[in-house]
């Protein structure tokens, strides 16, 4: 089987990449340094079609597959990682939860407006006292009639002050084994949430962060995403496309790690000549390269299996530490190659140092990560 990308998708990704170079690149440093939403970035990409990629046609979108979004997606991170983190979670989470799992009323209701990229999305999953621990969640929706009322608090959720729709969790009773009866819910703006104050992130600061509090907030009984009870096997089978989306973002910042590194090599002189044509110089380029492109091979794979419908929660979970490890290093042999500058916010390499250390935490650590596979691999019991 062949996972490389086809004629027409190599095609979008080119035509996608001319714009992420041209319009959105060259404000990488200034939207970091802002640590705000670049709502005019988002403009961009909505119009050359970033946010429809995976929506089909029926509802406004392209129909595209998931290795092209993953494609697109790699491009945007190369050229602004918060930008690429913030239009992403959107794109591969709220998309798709209101895809698999919305009634056909709130497909049509809320998917062409998301995939023209008029509204924004968001995911709230993990909690102040629950990360890992989906079984310690807190927040809690009851049922009041034609609405669910909900309750409690959700941590670090990307896009939470901008979002229109933002895909909520929370515990609807109990459930067996122990477990927490959950259920998933798409809650748009003005249902009644708060949002805190913005987080002060290390990086991926163009993708604002905040706790929701969701005291007070009421949603319509339309807007249960799915069956009452589900939102277990919901949550999980979102989070793989999570971890996709992580190693998209990742692969895509250890591409901007390796054009920074070449740029500055080619350039940068010393004893008389270009640095780069030093061997300890030219092989950190290279396993800067080697970062990027081994992992793409192994997340186009999972892509495509997760497009068939295919069990693939480990090789899922491969692809992202494979790809969250890789940008680590690739970030750190960048900001080595441009040596003292390197630490300087002056140079990408800084940047893209504090960009890459969130993708071995995202959507699941590299213990979890590690965890998932032996669990797939060696049983349940593990």
């Amino acid at each position: 089987m062949d996972f490389a990308l086809n004629k027409d998708q190599k095609e979008l990704q080119t035509a996608f990449g001319k714009v992420c170079a041209a319009d959105i690149a060259p404000g990488a440093a200034a939207a970091d340094a802002a640590a705000s939403l670049q709502i005019d970035n988002l403009k961009k990409i909505a119009r050359a079609g970033y946010f429809a990629t995976a929506v089909p046609e029926e509802f406004g979108g392209k129909g595209e597959e998931l290795v092209t979004l993953f494609a697109l997606t790699e491009s945007l991170a190369a050229a602004c990682p918060g930008t690429a983190m913030a239009a992403s979670t959107s794109a591969w989470l709220c998309n798709t939860a209101i895809l698999k799992y919305g009634s056909e009323s709130l497909k049509k209701s809320l998917l062409p407006a998301l995939a023209a990229g008029e509204k924004l999305g968001a995911f709230a999953l993990a909690e102040p006292g629950a990360g890992s621990d989906i079984n310690a969640m807190a927040a809690t929706a009851v049922k009041d009639g034609d609405s669910w009322k909900l309750d409690g608090v959700k941590g670090l959720c990307w896009n939470a002050a901008a979002a229109d729709v933002i895909i909520v969790i929370a515990k609807t009773g109990d459930g067996a084994d122990a477990q927490p009866a959950l259920s998933a819910f798409a809650v748009e703006k003005g249902c009644g949430y708060t949002v805190g104050e913005q987080a002060k992130t290390l990086g991926l600061r163009a993708a604002p962060a905040a706790n929701i509090d969701l005291s007070g907030c009421a949603v319509p009984a339309a807007n249960l995403l799915g069956a009452e009870g589900a939102g277990w096997d919901i949550a999980m089978d979102l989070l793989d496309y999570g971890r996709l989306q992580m190693a998209a973002l990742a692969v895509g910042v250890s591409t901007a790690c390796f054009m920074a590194a070449k740029e500055h090599a080619e350039a940068r002189m010393a004893f008389g000549k270009p640095i780069g044509v030093f061997q300890e110089v030219a092989f950190k380029a290279a396993d800067i390269y080697i970062a990027a492109d081994v992992p793409r091979l192994l997340a186009n794979q999972a892509c495509w299996r997760k497009q068939q419908g295919e069990n693939c929660a480990h090789l899922i979970a491969s692809a992202k530490l494979l790809a969250s490890q890789k940008v680590v290093e690739a970030a750190h042999k960048c900001l080595q190659v441009f040596g003292g500058k390197g630490y300087t916010a002056d140079a990408p390499a800084e940047r893209l140092y504090r960009d890459a250390r969130f993708f071995e935490i995202g959507n699941g650590t590299t213990e979890i990560m590690r965890q998932v596979i032996c669990k797939d691999l060696l049983g349940a019991d593990f």
